[in-house]
């Protein structure tokens, strides 16, 4: 039987109020009611995020505005923490710094997570890298700090610290940041580093963002992932 009748959600860099983004976490909330299970989206507006931007993105202080939220909510026991793409690297840094505060979550999911490599190649190889990265960024309603990079800790990294909680990694075939290779890397550090179990699902066909307009095969699948109780691996 599922236990977890509450989903907190990490957005991800792009602002989950804008266009391009909102049907991605109306598709999961929608869900989410027809099961019965209660959600918390977590944005990062004064931080990043439209319509306040604030000093911009960076993992410390997203991790703060997502703390704050956490701390205010109360999340039940047995929750899971939802994480999307940039959203991954704040949900593991949140579960490793703040543990006794994290507590309630069970299981954490990261669908898509960047590699480090990733955001050098966008935002640390050059002096102009920030300043390149938020003109792409600004029709998603994301304006990045200048310090985005030197603040950024490896999620490589971070996963070494995981304690207490199941991990599921989720990723689609036509992702073009996250891939099999990514996905299965980083299942292997939790695997050699923790005794966290885990998951590795992939979902053929499926891009980055999930919307309506999916096939309904991704969409069971993705709610699967998300919903119900992960076959895992242990250590």
């Amino acid at each position: 039987m599922n236990e977890n009748r509450h989903l907190t959600i990490l957005s991800g860099g792009g602002s989950p109020h804008g266009p391009h983004h909102q049907p991605v976490y109306q598709l999961i909330a929608s869900e989410a009611t027809r099961r019965g299970v209660s959600t918390h989206l977590v944005d990062y507006v004064g931080f990043g995020h439209h319509p306040d931007f604030g000093p911009g993105l960076n993992l410390p202080r997203a991790a703060e505005k997502a703390l704050t939220e956490i701390r205010g909510r109360q999340c039940p026991d047995h929750s899971t923490l939802l994480c999307r793409s940039f959203g991954c690297y704040v949900g593991v840094y949140l579960l490793v710094n703040n543990c006794e505060e994290m507590a309630a979550f069970s299981r954490i999911v990261l669908w898509g997570p960047l590699p480090y490599h990733a955001f050098w190649k966008l935002a640390g190889q050059n002096s102009s890298s920030i300043q390149l990265l938020n003109e792409m960024a600004r029709d998603k309603g994301l304006f990045h700090s200048h310090d985005f990079w030197i603040t950024l800790t490896p999620i490589e990294e971070l996963l070494k610290g995981l304690a207490g909680i199941v991990v599921s990694i989720g990723y689609g075939t036509e992702d073009q940041y996250c891939d099999k290779a990514f996905a299965n890397y980083i299942a292997e550090i939790i695997w050699r580093n923790t005794k966290c179990p885990v998951q590795v699902a992939e979902i053929s066909g499926a891009g980055h963002e999930i919307r309506s307009d999916a096939s309904d095969l991704i969409q069971a699948e993705y709610f699967a992932l998300i919903f119900e109780p992960p076959k895992v691996e242990g250590s």
